[in-house]
């Protein structure tokens, strides 16, 4: 895409994420032959989970930015991924406007308690009876909060986000 003026914007996101979970488990589970006859399987379990943001900003929280001097894009489709170049965009930061933010705040709490038994009496070589019973409670707690302003036209004066730190970075060096 060809931009004479070179004030189309180019989007531009910076964000935090983090957000970490808890497991706590502990079990029980015997087996008991009380006679020839006889066998009693036990199982008893409880568990509890916890997920809540690993970071003062919440689970996570993004700005975006429009750089209103984008110049000439070229895409290129012959490689395994696509490429984006911007030979003529230069990275000026009075250009910056902010166009949206994102915050989200997220947790959950989990518990299960699981208690199995099952009991096998013989009858005879050919024949035996079966019986167990399983009981399971699971309890559920999980909130959200998201606050988000999108604005495709800006919010604020360019160059109010001037202190940005931009640099650029080639992917090849994630993979």
């Amino acid at each position: 895409a060809l931009f004479p003026t070179n004030d189309p914007d180019l989007a531009i996101d910076t964000g935090v994420y983090g957000e970490k979970s808890r497991l706590s488990s502990t079990g029980f589970n015997a087996a008991w032959k009380v006679s020839n006859a006889l066998s009693i399987d036990v199982d008893a379990h409880h568990s509890t989970s916890t997920t809540k943001p690993n970071s003062p900003f919440g689970t996570y929280s993004t700005m975006d930015l429009g750089l209103f001097n984008q110049g000439n894009a070229v895409a290129y489709y012959d490689q395994k991924l696509p490429l984006l170049s911007l030979p003529t965009t230069t990275l000026d930061r009075s250009k910056l406007q902010l166009t949206g933010s994102q915050f989200v705040n997220n947790m959950a709490d989990q518990t299960v308690d699981q208690f199995q038994t099952r009991g096998t009496y013989r009858l005879d070589d050919d024949n035996k009876l079966l019986a167990g019973l399983g009981f399971t409670k699971v309890k559920n707690r999980a909130a959200s909060y998201n606050n988000q302003n999108n604005d495709w036209g800006g919010v604020g004066a360019r160059a109010d986000y001037a202190n940005v730190k931009l640099f650029t970075e080639g992917l090849g060096g994630f993979f």
